[in-house]
């Protein structure tokens, strides 16, 4: 690429891509909003930050992606009880440590999620479409969570590719990525996220125009 374009490509660390999302989210809500904590599930890892300023007092990387577990854990169509019992216990030890000390760091005033998972948990669980605009507020409930979860991990991922939110390219992680959205949740003791339509495509762009204004780009 370096080559071809002159362009030197950076790759992100798993802590930079969880500092650089929450920055979006403080950027998106504000000073106002106090404490905030962040969870935010990709493909491969989530990322959990709690803080009070724009850089976050802890921030967590955890190869607890969407895409990698199903790859791991998933061998039938739909998943069998047995193999998502045995993940979500899985993603309850794995979420231990960090979950306590982000709640040592105290309560947040907001509790906020992004990515593409959380906003398709959203909108299954009756959130506004996107159609509807970035200014709507968005949230996902853990109760609406456990019952979506119910539904859905019945159905192939044919099936979820019918669900309005789903595309048919992540149909086959949903599940995955709603149960570590419900584990999250519950091991932070959250009973809500809003869902905040910033994340890392924002926070980049923010660090770098920062730099710029700082002469330091």
């Amino acid at each position: 690429m370096e080559k071809e374009t002159g362009i030197k490509l950076q790759i992100l660390s798993g802590e930079d891509e969880a500092r650089l999302t929450f920055l979006a989210v403080r950027r998106w809500y504000g000073w106002s909003a106090g404490r905030l904590i962040n969870l935010d599930i990709g493909g491969g890892s989530l990322e959990l930050t709690s803080g009070t300023d724009e850089d976050p007092e802890a921030a967590y990387s955890l190869l607890l992606g969407a895409g990698r577990l199903t790859h791991e854990w998933f061998d039938t169509d739909p998943p069998s009880r047995k193999k998502i019992d045995m993940l979500r216990d899985y993603i309850d030890a794995e979420l231990v440590e960090p979950a306590r000390h982000l709640r040592t760091l105290g309560e947040p005033d907001l509790a906020v999620a992004t990515s593409k998972t959380f906003r398709t948990l959203a909108r299954l669980t009756g959130a506004a479409p996107s159609a509807a605009g970035p200014r709507v507020r968005r949230t996902l409930t853990a109760a609406g969570l456990r019952q979506l979860i119910a539904f859905i991990s019945r159905m192939t991922a044919a099936d979820r590719a019918e669900l309005e939110g789903v595309s048919s390219n992540r149909s086959h992680q949903i599940v995955a990525g709603a149960l570590v959205a419900e584990a999250s949740m519950r091991a932070l003791g959250l009973d809500k996220v809003d869902i905040c339509p910033w994340a890392l495509r924002e926070g980049i762009i923010f660090r770098r125009l920062d730099s710029d204004l700082n002469g330091e780009g």
